[in-house]
């Protein structure tokens, strides 16, 4: 999956897991869920005002990692469970939302 596939990428998600569906007339659509606890890492990429941001989670086996648009089909709600988990540190989200074309990470390398 790649950030310009974001049209067809869709979250949904529950106390104990979220579910990515990609759906691309071009290609093979799927459905995959994934478990909060098997997040590692998640990156936050900005864009200049006007373009989506990005979500890059990661996870225990890196064969699933994944892209998440924020701004459409549940991602600034699937941006805000993350937060509300508090699998981005707090004091950095002000950080990253507010940046302009930059890359956060939580944990930081």
């Amino acid at each position: 999956m790649k950030e310009t596939d974001h049209p067809w990428i869709k979250v949904l998600f529950d106390e104990n897991e979220f579910i990515i569906e990609y759906e691309n007339p071009e290609e093979d659509n799927w459905i995959k869920t994934f478990s909060w606890k098997d997040i590692v890492k998640i990156c936050f990429k900005s864009y200049d005002y006007g373009a989506p941001n990005f979500l890059y989670i990661f996870f225990e086996d890196n064969n699933y990692n994944c892209i998440v648009p924020i701004h459409e089909n549940g991602g600034e709600d699937f941006w805000v469970e993350i937060k509300n988990r508090k699998l981005f540190d707090p004091k950095y989200v002000i950080t990253a939302d507010t940046s302009v074309s930059q890359y956060h990470c939580w944990p930081r390398d």
